[in-house]
């Protein structure tokens, strides 16, 4: 599927780290804008608030390790993805790890829609 989500000469894309995602992981992702739900003072918002802020800001994509939210709420009435990244523990070394995969899935993602990086 051609991405949606970048435009192809500037393929840098506007991230949304979860807050049970490492804020450190941050710095394994420079290609793109990462910002982080602390860093935006969305810290307790509920997920469906939290999405909906997330869409109105402009994000191209969520990435969280909650495996539930695919279930909990209705991704495909967002213009961003969102992105499960799926570890044992998510600790940063396990989280580091799923780095290349995720940098090789970017590219290839479509709004709406959920992916999970293993």
């Amino acid at each position: 599927m051609p991405n949606d989500l970048s435009n192809p000469l500037n393929p840098s894309m506007k991230l949304l780290l979860d807050e049970c995602v490492d804020v450190r992981l941050k710095s394994f992702i420079p290609e793109h804008e990462v910002r982080t739900v602390q860093e935006m003072r969305w810290l307790g918002k509920v997920n469906g608030e939290l999405l909906q802020l997330t869409n109105e800001n402009g994000f191209n994509v969520f990435i969280t390790t909650d495996k539930k939210l695919q279930y909990q709420q209705n991704i495909s009435q967002y213009n961003f993805a969102v992105v499960i990244l799926d570890t044992p523990r998510s600790t940063l070394e396990n989280l580091k790890i799923l780095i290349p995969s995720l940098i090789v899935l970017l590219p290839n993602i479509g709004t709406g829609n959920v992916y999970t990086v293993k």
